[in-house]
């Protein structure tokens, strides 16, 4: 769920209209296909996937989005702020980009050492599994 931020506040358009974006949360979006359009900024980002690594990414500010809910109903909004920068984030998981990838050589080269011991313990986690991991 979406926290509120202050600094980086979210809007939601429906249907042209300004609409309260906590009153449409949670939201679940089943294949959505995204248009992100206007200027690009930095705003800081972190991913579960990543425990305690922030970096800043440089993404549109807004994004238009058509999926599925989870009823079936064709769900289309425009987003600003925060909202849009967490649907580029998360659409970026379904095609298989991590936020990582998104990252400045700098900041990649700063979390390295974190990054290496990541990769690591994923790895000797994956080693102790019982059932074998998913193949490529």
């Amino acid at each position: 769920m979406l926290r509120a931020h202050k600094e980086r506040p979210s809007t939601l358009e429906l249907d042209g209209k300004p609409t309260d974006v906590k009153a449409f949360m949670p939201i679940v979006l089943i294949n959505p296909e995204i248009r992100p359009y206007g200027d690009a900024a930095k705003g800081p980002e972190g991913c579960l996937s990543f425990p305690e690594m922030y970096a800043d990414i440089t993404r549109p500010g807004f994004v238009e989005v058509n999926a599925t809910g989870t009823k079936g109903e064709k769900i289309s909004f425009k987003a600003g702020g925060l909202l849009a920068r967490a649907v580029q984030h998360e659409v970026d998981h379904l095609n298989g980009i991590l936020f990582i990838d998104r990252m400045s050589a700098t900041d990649k080269r700063e979390l390295k050492p974190e990054l290496d011991e990541l990769q690591a313990v994923t790895k000797e986690e994956l080693k102790q599994r019982k059932d074998p991991p998913l193949s490529k």
